[in-house]
């Protein structure tokens, strides 16, 4: 299996040890807080964070792969941490946390909000599809993707969406 880790970084900003060097974001709770000058909107947060759903939407077309199943549920500790982050999708997006646990299998709207949630830092999970795709989302945006499929195309449109895709290595070893 091929690893790849998509995130907002441009890892021409990695020092030797490949820490990142630049002063921005690094999730939904820096909404309104400001970063060299800029204060992180909620428009700017939501086009990053749909940059991503789309993200590993397009490996998953690449891997033809349409659904995906929850493993290694961590449950939700709640998501009133963002009531005041002024996210206009929070309410749909807390009914989502009650029903999922391990063994759910997740498709369209289900599971582009799932990852909204995991991006969010909401709850913790992995999804899988069967032993040919895997989606592991981390701290400060970074989603790590496993496939044995072909992803030149992905890669090509996690691009355009002004996202950079870094070789990587299975994040649960």
């Amino acid at each position: 299996m091929e690893w790849w880790r998509i995130s907002k970084y441009d890892p021409a900003f990695r020092d030797a040890n490949y820490v990142y060097q630049r002063n921005e974001w690094t999730g939904v709770t820096d909404i309104g807080r400001a970063f060299d000058g800029t204060t992180l909107e909620v428009n700017t947060y939501l086009a990053t964070e749909t940059a991503h759903v789309e993200a590993v939407r397009a490996f998953m077309a690449d891997a033809d792969v349409d659904v995906l199943t929850v493993t290694n549920f961590e449950p939700s500790s709640g998501i009133e941490f963002l009531k005041d982050c002024g996210l206009p999708d929070l309410a749909d997006l807390s009914r989502r946390t009650e029903w999922l646990t391990d063994g759910v299998n997740l498709s369209g709207l289900a599971l582009d909000e799932t990852l909204r949630l995991l991006l969010r830092q909401v709850l913790w999970c992995r999804l899988v599809h069967s032993d040919r795709f895997v989606v592991d989302i981390d701290e400060y945006l970074y989603v790590s993707i496993g496939t044995v499929a072909d992803s030149s195309r992905a890669i090509a449109r996690t691009q355009e969406l002004g996202l950079f895709v870094e070789k990587a290595r299975d994040p649960s070893t």
